[in-house]
């Protein structure tokens, strides 16, 4: 049986993806469409290993057998081009590269934060697979995005003002550019100009509501 997990960053996703690997038997991948780089450990620092690892080796493969491609286009989605997650499809070599990943074994697992609105796409590729939708309370994820890892942003949000009404133009958490182009579709500009933990909000909203859909 093939396992999807999708949830919105900060959520849990690389948790739930550290307690299933010590399950063992599953043909694992770490975020499919995210940007080649080393990810040790990932988000949980859990295992001390390229979690990317198996992702490189099957673009790789992916790259022999679908000659003048370019591999790095299946980096789809933030910090790359954070428009690709906004679309509802996928093309047609994604769709590709995400099947082979789910005809290389049995017992297939791969974990997304990047397919909230294409999980229809998933259900095309994989109408037998188990679908997790992975939701964390929108205040843990809040706190998580503005104070950053490790809380190191906590000095410069030391009191309530400086928390709940700092309005930045730019920031380092990725999902900023996301948030931006939320607001600028019809449903949310009445949100323009909305505080950080407004944008982190939003993003959870539309993420948990399109994915539960």
């Amino acid at each position: 049986m093939d396992l999807l997990i999708q949830g919105m960053r900060r959520s849990g996703t690389t948790i739930l993806y550290d307690l299933l690997l010590e399950e063992g038997g599953w043909d694992a991948y770490y975020e499919p469409l995210a940007e080649d780089k080393v990810t040790v450990g990932g988000g949980s620092n859990a295992h001390r290993f390229d979690l990317f690892s198996s992702v490189r080796a099957a673009r790789s493969e992916f790259a022999r057998t679908h000659s003048g491609y370019d591999v790095s286009a299946l980096n789809h989605g933030a910090p790359r081009d954070p428009r690709l997650e906004l679309e509802r499809e996928l093309p047609e070599p994604v769709r590709a590269y995400l099947r082979q990943l789910l005809s290389n074994a049995p017992r297939t697992m791969i974990k997304f934060t990047r397919m909230w609105r294409k999980v229809g796409v998933l259900a095309e590729l994989a109408p037998d697979a188990l679908f997790v939708h992975v939701v964390r309370d929108p205040r843990a994820v809040t706190s998580s995005y503005l104070l950053g890892r490790g809380r190191r942003n906590l000095g410069r949000l030391r009191n309530e003002d400086a928390f709940f009404g700092r309005r930045s133009s730019r920031s380092s958490w990725s999902s900023f550019p996301l948030s931006e182009l939320l607001l600028k579709e019809p449903a949310y500009r009445r949100f323009a100009g909305c505080t950080d933990i407004g944008r982190v909000l939003l993003l959870w909203k539309v993420a948990f509501e399109e994915t539960r859909a």
